[in-house]
């Protein structure tokens, strides 16, 4: 019986270390990594960017706009998936951003910390 816990008690310790190592191993999020100032740049111009290859109307969202539009909904519609995917490719240009996933780029918390930065760029953004 002993010998029965100490393999089960060896199995429990050898998955914990397992779990916890991929847990670590996953990569913080790109916008969390850098000043907030930013990454709030980072986000009014990645909307920008995708904005103008959508040819979104520049109006109705203001330069760089969009993506604060899309996050303060109740639900992504497919047109906000379809923003937040091109700016993904204006992420993959950009060093620090380059592993940034679509998750991270709509994560609400993430978006509410980073939100006065983000607005304040936009705004200051000149149009395309």
């Amino acid at each position: 019986m002993k010998e029965t816990q100490k393999k089960a008690t060896l199995v429990a310790l050898i998955l914990g270390v397992s779990l916890s190592l991929c847990a670590c191993s996953h990569p913080a999020n790109p916008l969390t990594q850098v000043s907030k100032h930013d990454a709030g740049v980072f986000l009014a111009n990645a909307s920008q960017y995708a904005q103008k290859k959508l040819k979104w109307d520049r109006d109705a969202y203001g330069s760089g706009g969009a993506y604060g539009f899309c996050m303060t909904q109740t639900t992504h519609s497919p047109n906000c998936q379809t923003l937040y995917k091109t700016m993904l490719t204006f992420a993959g240009q950009n060093t620090p951003y380059q592993s940034l996933t679509i998750s991270e780029l709509t994560d609400r918390s993430t978006f509410e910390t980073l939100k006065e930065e983000y607005q304040g760029a936009a705004f200051n953004l000149l149009p395309d």
